[in-house]
């Protein structure tokens, strides 16, 4: 959400997950943005300019599609070559510190 971080609005640099996930609540409502918790996605393809979002559940069928698995969903620290020269987010306890 343009004009909306987190570091501002919840006073702190690393919030709690559930701190974060009322942070997004509450955008998603004030912006009356459709989200799916809870769902598994196993593919995505485009047809005709739609993404077609193939699901453990159900398809989805949408315009536009944003991926907010979370830093911790899937986590992967080698996961291509260089990845050596990278840190992930999550591993940084304070940005100051860097």
């Amino acid at each position: 959400a343009l004009g909306v971080s987190p570091a501002f609005g919840l006073s702190t640099e690393h919030p709690t997950g559930s701190d974060f996930a009322q942070h997004l609540q509450e955008i998603a409502t004030l912006t009356e943005l459709p989200v799916r918790t809870g769902v598994d996605v196993k593919r995505i393809t485009n047809a005709d300019g739609e993404f077609v979002i193939e699901t453990d559940s159900e398809p989805i069928r949408a315009k536009h599609v944003v991926w907010a698995g979370g830093e911790f969903q899937y986590p992967r620290a080698n996961g291509f070559v260089g990845s050596d020269l990278c840190q992930l987010t999550a591993s940084v306890r304070s940005f100051e510190d860097l």
